[in-house]
């Protein structure tokens, strides 16, 4: 049975048609990949228009038609329906088995999809950055993902296997540790005054307020020519501020990074405190990998750690970062996979 995945982000949206009957070639525990294509999600109307393309692209793929479909999606699923907070979209489950003859669409969360990837991955697709203790066998994990946005999810051990349990943790309140995040706070107010969250924080666009923020503070000054081409074209700023701090080549930049890497490693010991993550903590998103070697310097597990009384149990969560820029696509196939094995038997 051939299956439809997709992971549908902010920035680009990840589509993949599988053959259930065989498994990947590499040996993870997942179907393999007949076909499987990425799209700017920008610069498309909706995801039927990209799954239009997809499908006519990959026609020759579908053998006997395509049983399921299962899509990750960054925003909350309400009765089979998403509204991106990222992008101008409406995406429906019915409209789209409708329309492209499915017979079963299902939505998740994007976080849902990669918390169903994990099991999935192969050993070196996984970086430590804590090794922990091996948990006890009834432990949850947790998972965060910084990327567009900030996503969040728990895994809740249940039948041998984990349950993603979606959230929206991303949207809770940012929490200052120290008096320059005191500041930050005020930085922030002043532009979002409705709300604070993480997430103005901890992805893409919350690192370029942070950049504007070290650099209204007038300490440590920036570069000049690069805070011009930042001011100039903010869409590309993430990964600009990214490259010359990892570079040192400015010093603003640095400061900003560091700064996120402090407000993320906070984030993830909270998460892991509310779940009682016991079975580890999992970054997954664009960001943490192009920035590894900086998390790997201290400040995010300074930061993770430092709970006060929880200062020991966090010591022995397991802290690892995913490599595998496909996990959400592979989690959304294992899911369109099992409900093809359900509508197969009904």
């Amino acid at each position: 049975m051939r299956v439809l995945a997709g992971d549908i982000g902010g920035t680009k949206t990840n589509l993949g048609l599988f053959d259930t009957a065989r498994r990947a070639v590499d040996g993870r525990d997942a179907p393999a990949v007949l076909t499987s294509a990425s799209y700017p999600s920008g610069e498309h109307r909706g995801l039927e228009a990209i799954l239009a393309d997809f499908l006519t692209r990959s026609r020759d793929h579908h053998g006997d038609g395509i049983a399921a479909a299962a899509f990750g999606i960054a925003g909350p699923v309400e009765g089979g329906k998403v509204e991106t907070p990222n992008l101008p979209w409406l995406v429906d489950a019915s409209d789209l088995a409708d329309r492209f003859e499915l017979p079963q669409v299902t939505l998740l969360n994007d976080l849902q999809a990669t918390g169903a990837g994990i099991p999935a991955l192969l050993p070196d697709e996984l970086a430590v950055l804590q090794e922990g203790r091996p948990p006890p066998p009834d432990a949850a994990a947790a998972l965060l993902a910084a990327g567009t946005g900030m996503g969040m999810a728990l895994l809740i051990p249940v039948d041998g296997r984990w349950q993603v349990q979606a959230s929206e943790g991303g949207h809770v309140d940012l929490a200052p540790r120290r008096p320059e995040q005191l500041e930050l706070m005020e930085f922030l107010f002043e532009r979002h005054p409705d709300h604070v969250s993480v997430e103005r924080a901890v992805c893409g666009p919350g690192l370029l307020s942070l950049y504007r923020f070290v650099v209204a503070r007038g300490r440590p000054r920036p570069d000049t020519e690069l805070n011009e081409a930042i001011e100039r074209d903010p869409d590309e700023a993430p990964p600009r501020i990214t490259d010359a701090a990892l570079s040192h080549r400015c010093p603003a930049c640095d400061a900003a990074l560091d700064l996120f890497c402090d407000l993320y490693g906070a984030a993830a010991g909270n998460l892991a405190l509310t779940g009682l993550a016991r079975a580890g903590v999992y970054l997954g998103g664009g960001i943490a990998p192009k920035v590894l070697d900086r998390l790997r310097e201290g400040t995010f597990l300074d930061a993770f750690v430092a709970k006060g009384r929880f200062n020991g149990l966090l010591k022995n969560v397991p802290v690892r970062v995913i490599l595998n820029q496909q996990t959400a696509l592979l989690g959304a196939a294992r899911e369109a996979e099992q409900v093809s094995k359900l509508l197969a038997i009904t």
